[in-house]
């Protein structure tokens, strides 16, 4: 009823908060709240955020990654396992 093409105003949402939130969390995809025609913040559902940080759950923090990658990361080609081969010489 408010939400028009994943858009909003801030008087909309200033005076029906309530109902807003409940349309957000149906759309499921992020809100863009205009005020004054310009665009000030985005809005979504904690489903839609959630979603958004999935990717995030490599362990891809710090040298831990390149020390011990996930193994969709190694390249192996002609039966060379370059990560293998540093491992062996760091030992």
């Amino acid at each position: 009823m408010y939400i028009v093409q994943n858009t909003i105003k801030i008087s909309d949402l200033r005076k029906n908060t309530n109902e807003i939130i409940e349309e957000v969390e149906k759309a499921d995809q992020p809100i863009t709240v205009f005020s004054r025609s310009e665009p000030k913040i985005i809005i979504m559902s904690c489903k839609t955020y959630k979603k958004l940080k999935e990717p995030e759950k490599l362990n891809t923090k710090g040298i831990d990654f390149f020390i011990n990658p996930p193994e969709g990361f190694l390249i192996k080609e002609k039966g060379l396992d370059a990560v293998k081969l540093i491992r062996e010489e760091r030992n």
